[in-house]
């Protein structure tokens, strides 16, 4: 038994630490309008920058005006650099003003730059229905394929999302979707719909290329995860707290 608890205490504080953060967005920066830096604090040195003539950034948020013409505004992030493949995770926290005429507006887009089979993958808040929504596809005739959970509670207030996503590329995998650090919502991804490989857009605030579903409110504290493990302080907990019994036992 004594052995069985320490190799579950090992394995979580293995497991708690396989995340890997790409980025974090804290924007604690100024930007205003035009084409300036947001600073990736993590010290991976993915640096995005600011598009559009309104967005501006002040007092560690990130406010997006989400108009489909002008005012508009997103946060392009490196091209390929930043790509979240089979498993990895967007973390922020997220203050949604919705404007029901847009429908959608996007937190997270990324796209593989095959131009005859894209793969897609959105993290978005539709207006109409105030779903919170994680959705990937592809342009190959299968279709796209959606995770999502209610949002009403939120609008207005600032709210830390989550999605999860892991799969092997050739199994189906599993997303979820995470709201104040408890999980609300999973469901299966097909591994065809995950984004695989580099991707040629990354924005946060839009979907680049189309002019418009422009996210609407504010955005900070942005974090992306490769190898990302849920719940990482749960299991460190855990883990920690079985060597500690085991030790109590001992003396």
């Amino acid at each position: 038994m004594k052995k069985l608890m320490v190799t579950l205490s090992v394995l979580c504080l293995v497991s708690s630490a396989g995340a890997e953060m790409i980025a974090h967005y804290d924007m604690n920066t100024t930007a205003s309008g035009g084409f300036q830096t947001v600073p990736d604090v993590s010290g991976n040195g993915y640096d995005g920058s600011t598009r559009g003539d309104s967005m501006d950034i002040s007092g560690g948020t990130a406010n997006f005006p989400g108009d489909m013409n002008s005012p508009r505004g997103w946060i392009k992030l490196p091209d390929a650099d930043v790509s979240l493949g089979l498993q990895g995770a967007v973390k922020a926290t997220i203050n949604w003003s919705p404007n029901d005429s847009w429908l959608i507006d996007y937190i997270w887009y990324q796209q593989t730059g095959d131009n005859s089979f894209k793969k897609s993958m959105f993290i978005q808040l539709q207006g109409a229905d105030h779903n919170l929504i994680i959705e990937t596809n592809d342009d190959n005739g299968a279709g796209t394929f959606e995770i999502k959970t209610p949002f009403d509670p939120y609008i207005g207030v600032d709210t830390e999302v989550m999605f999860t996503w892991s799969s092997d590329g050739i199994n189906d995998g599993v997303g979820e979707i995470w709201i104040n650090g408890a999980m609300i919502v999973d469901g299966v991804l097909p591994a065809n719909k995950i984004v695989d490989t580099l991707a040629d857009g990354v924005t946060l605030g839009r979907q680049d290329g189309v002019g418009n579903h422009h996210f609407l409110g504010s955005m900070d504290d942005v974090m992306l995860f490769d190898n990302y493990v849920p719940e990482p302080a749960t299991l460190s907990l855990l883990g920690l707290g079985g060597l500690a019994l085991i030790r109590r036992k001992k003396a």
